[in-house]
């Protein structure tokens, strides 16, 4: 899988990786959640189907992190585990954007323009609810105005609801992490939510280690059961305590570790 940021691509000199045309959708994608999922399927279909390139435009940080700093929890997922995932969902590339003042000054229909003159853009996928460009004033409506001037095809799905007719949605699993409902957070993932250890801290505290510099949403302080990844699955418990967590493990052991999966108290 190819990784490219977006100063790359306006410089062109990847415009041959790009001949043949490309597939893709774009947002934070910040789980991904089976709302995403869905996404990502249209995208594959499509690529497939026209034997073109499938790919992904994401951004270093979360938009929400970056409109809401001050209320912001924190990640679902680091833009590390992000990169893991669509490499095993077999993408061919991933645009990665930094959210800079200039970025978001870029108006929808030049945003697009980017896309089609420089990456060769056939098709796209977005939920109903997208919005881009300056003040996000680009929506579905737009987009689908200029996909026939640019000659692009565009596919817009409807919101995806879980169980109990909720919304799935980023903020939503924050807000169940937050609160210890791993098992809410880990229907709307489709999977089970994994702490990831690559760039924090470890600190040895006597019997405790102690880990911060998390830049992921943490649930409440509290005990919690867990799974601990070194090269083998751990089942363990831990502390998380003002931002931080204190867990006892040898230290074997922690210097392997790689990630930590809360799990549901039977």
């Amino acid at each position: 899988m190819k990784i490219f940021y977006w100063q790359e691509i306006l410089s062109g000199k990847f415009a041959d990786f790009f001949e043949n045309g490309c597939a893709l959708t774009v947002g934070s994608f910040d789980g991904p959640h089976n709302g995403h999922k869905i996404l990502f399927s249209d995208v594959i279909s499509f690529a497939k189907s026209h034997n073109i390139l499938k790919g992904i435009i994401t951004f270093s940080q979360s938009i929400s992190k970056i409109k809401h700093r001050d209320e912001f929890p924190g990640n679902i997922t680091t833009l590390h585990q992000r990169l893991s995932f669509f490499e095993k969902k077999s993408f061919d590339f991933v645009v990665i954007i930094d959210f800079t003042e200039n970025f978001s000054k870029i108006s929808g229909a030049d945003f697009f323009t980017i896309l089609s003159e420089k990456m060769n853009l056939k098709f796209i996928a977005e939920g109903l609810d997208f919005k881009c460009g300056f003040k996000g004033n680009f929506t579905s409506q737009e987009i689908n105005a200029i996909s026939k001037t640019l000659g692009f095809s565009c596919k817009f799905e409807a919101l995806v609801h879980g169980k109990e007719n909720t919304r799935i949605s980023s903020s939503l699993i924050r807000d169940n992490i937050l609160h210890a409902d791993f098992k809410k957070a880990e229907q709307m993932l489709g999977n089970h939510f994994v702490l990831d250890l690559y760039g924090s801290k470890i600190e040895n505290c006597g019997k405790i280690y102690k880990i911060s510099g998390f830049t992921q949403v943490l649930p409440c302080d509290g005990v919690y059961n867990v799974i601990v990844n070194t090269f083998r699955a751990l089942r363990s418990c831990l502390e998380v305590k003002s931002k931080e967590i204190l867990v006892d493990l040898s230290f074997n052991e922690i210097s392997r570790i790689r990630s930590i999966i809360f799990i549901n108290k039977e």
